[in-house]
């Protein structure tokens, strides 16, 4: 595995481990989805699990892409 490869993966780890997909997915039901350039909602979901907004927007990007 490259060093690239092992940022990428840990970058990951770190990504689910603060925001776990299963309760993402909930709160993003729960508030009928979400547009991304909403930086209000964003940020309202960044607060919550105390998290930046730019690894916010990147969880629901990925859950987005699903």
């Amino acid at each position: 595995m490259t060093p690239e490869e092992m940022d990428r993966e840990a970058n990951e780890f770190a990504m689910q481990l603060l925001v776990p997909t299963d309760f993402l997915r909930a709160d993003l039901e729960k508030i009928g989805g979400i547009d991304i350039e909403n930086g209000k909602a964003v940020e309202k979901l960044a607060k919550k699990y105390r998290v930046s907004m730019q690894v916010m927007t990147i969880r629901i990007a990925q859950e987005l892409s699903q």
